[in-house]
């Protein structure tokens, strides 16, 4: 299982519009906006994961479709984390973090570079994620 997160990062890198017909356009869609977000995924290794798509996924991230289907957010999901460092990963989860001083960014940023991001959030991530927010109230 992949954490929400990196589930949010695959989805938000592939807003694919009718532009996917097949495996080949997913994985060029999927480089074309991870470098639009900055970051640089391993080519060879996207398209090595985008034939696990079948043509039922690749339909459900057309536009117009209620949403991709589970496998098909599984497949961006290693996309992403599989096929990019943990440095552009964790910038980019910083990048959408605020700016209000709500959240210690270089606390985050610790606790990512650390974290296994393939596995599935547990109670001590949580507590360790909860001790890099200021909760005021």
């Amino acid at each position: 299982m992949r954490t929400r997160t990196t589930s949010i990062i695959a989805i938000a890198l592939l807003s694919l519009a009718a532009c996917a017909n097949d495996q080949g356009d997913v994985a060029d869609e999927m480089i074309k906006q991870a470098a639009d977000a900055g970051m640089d995924l391993d080519e060879q290794c996207v398209r090595d994961l985008s034939v696990d798509l079948t043509d039922e996924d690749v339909r459900s991230l057309e536009e117009g479709s209620d949403a991709p289907t589970p496998a098909a957010q599984e497949v961006l999901t290693k996309m992403v984390i599989e096929c990019s460092s943990t440095e552009d990963i964790v910038e980019t989860i910083l990048a959408e973090l605020p700016d209000d001083g709500t959240v210690d960014k270089e606390c985050v940023a610790d606790f990512l570079k650390e974290a296994d991001l393939t596995a599935a959030p547990d109670e001590a991530a949580a507590s360790a994620m909860l001790e890099c927010m200021t909760i005021e109230g």
